[in-house]
């Protein structure tokens, strides 16, 4: 787990360099600009369900299996290119129609072809984490994000626009997808060979829980920028865009650990060791929240100014939305840690259910309340269907394993309450945004340390003894 979660920590410092470009991009785009970008990539990201339909998430699970690896990856690759070619076909045709940009033929041949890069890199990407294999992801990220970053900042300080903007976004994912290529040949050139009817029959059996509940995830995140395209204009969308490309930042780190610790989990439900379940589940939601509860805190007291610094005073319109997309963040990041347990436990059938009532909601309120009060309605209709997804996943699998979560988040609710009067405080006495920000936070894991929050002394002790264990492999 440590190990993992190092080399995918690791990856997100481009990471980072990829937001700033991001972000940069928004500032020199412009609301209207931005929006067609944000538009456009958010299609493709609708798109996409039909591109992988459950096969990323079962290879994850079943490639560390040395009985059946070769077989399992060369049937699900093959399965995954014949479902982005006919992604690809549905793209061609149905996009044009309610794609409500300027230039759209231009962006929909473009879209097609980031559809193509983007899904076979991230099938290559599910392959190697199902082996273990972070440092190759770690890579494969690594050189996204600095082409982008690269690329993007020559593009937007010589000529900005979206077009040229979104191209050079598609000419390195393509770099990434050639580098998870190489790094995956040895297993593709045994594509062809290694088919099996009878895994594609299992994975189709497997599949199709994870495909129908990853269909209506993907609606919830996408379908507000969908219909805000609809129902009002790419300005707004930009807004919008902008206060969601802050919580992707902040998501990084609870699908970080999420990750990192899938693996193992998946080990320990095999064995059927509960107690041991149980104590990984609430070690690691505790940990979630203890980065969650703050950034929402002082989220909700620095929005607007966390825009001005970001985006400008243009974008500040988005800091309503954003604040509520905010709050939703509290059902969402420990919702990454129980949709692996629920993956682990191979209970994704039982649950397709809630996902499907949350998405419906999602579109029905989004239908009812864009339309009148915009990009808050999109934020309100997701944060109500996000609480109704995870709020009933959460329920059922507490009947499968029972963990005990909110009596032990008290010390940190109470550090981050107190830490958000104090940047209240300090953003009224005209404190920059950044030191604020630095400062409350050192408020917060101090009150952590006074009030000695369990959460802490057990990251301290995992990251000892994971070293310790590292240290003693290498002796022998």
């Amino acid at each position: 787990m440590f190990k993992n979660i190092f080399w995918l920590m690791l990856s997100q410092v481009s990471r980072i360099l990829r937001t700033i470009t991001l972000l940069y991009a928004a500032r020199i785009l412009g609301a209207t600009e931005y929006g067609t970008f944000s538009y456009v990539i958010g299609m493709v990201g609708l798109f996409s369900i039909f591109a992988d339909l459950g096969l990323s998430p079962l290879l994850v699970r079943e490639a560390g299996n040395p009985n059946k690896e070769k077989e399992y990856f060369a049937t699900s690759f093959l399965m995954k290119i014949t479902l982005v070619g006919l992604t690809s076909v549905i793209f061609y045709f149905f996009a044009p129609l309610v794609m409500n940009v300027p230039m759209k033929n231009y962006f929909v041949v473009l879209a097609i072809i980031l559809i193509v890069v983007d899904n076979v890199r991230d099938f290559i990407v599910a392959y190697l984490r199902g082996l273990g294999k972070m440092e190759r992801e770690t890579l494969i990220a690594t050189t996204l994000n600095c082409s982008l970053a690269i690329f993007g900042f020559i593009v937007l300080l010589s000529n900005p626009s979206a077009k040229d903007f979104f191209l050079i976004y598609i000419i390195s994912s393509i770099l990434a997808t050639f580098v998870a290529i190489v790094l995956a040949r040895k297993a593709l050139l045994l594509v062809f060979n290694s088919f099996r009817k009878t895994i594609a029959w299992e994975i189709l059996q497997n599949a199709w829980p994870i495909a129908l509940s990853g269909t209506f995830g993907v609606v919830m995140l996408n379908i507000d920028i969908f219909m805000l395209g609809i129902y009002r204009t790419a300005g707004e969308i930009g807004l919008y865009s902008a206060g969601q490309k802050i919580i992707q930042i902040v998501y990084i780190i609870p699908s970080l650990l999420a990750s990192g610790v899938f693996p193992t989990l998946t080990s320990i439900v095999k064995t059927g060791n509960v107690e041991h379940e149980r104590n990984l589940n609430e070690k690691s939601i505790s940990a979630i929240f203890l980065f969650t509860l703050p950034v929402v805190a002082g989220g909700l007291v620095l929005a607007e100014s966390i825009f001005k610094l970001l985006f400008g005073h243009d974008y500040t319109a988005g800091a309503p939305a954003f604040m509520l997309l905010l709050l939703h963040t509290l059902i969402l990041f420990p919702g990454i840690m129980i949709s692996s347990l629920v993956l682990a436990h191979n209970k994704q059938r039982k649950m397709f259910k809630y996902i499907m009532l949350a998405s419906l909601s999602n579109v029905v309120l989004n239908y009812l309340l864009i339309p009148k009060i915009g990009i808050l309605g999109a934020a309100l209709a997701t944060l109500v269907a996000q609480t109704i997804n995870y709020g009933f996943i959460w329920y059922e699998m507490k009947k499968i394993s029972d963990f005990k979560i909110i009596s032990g988040l008290k010390k940190s609710l109470l550090a981050s309450l107190v830490m958000s009067g104090f940047a209240f405080a300090f953003d009224y006495l005209g404190v920059y945004v950044l030191l604020n920000i630095a400062l409350s936070t050192l408020i917060y894991f101090g009150l952590l340390y006074l009030l000695k929050e369990k959460t802490l002394s057990d990251i301290k002790v995992f990251i000892k003894n994971s070293t310790a264990g590292e240290v003693r492999e290498e002796a022998v």
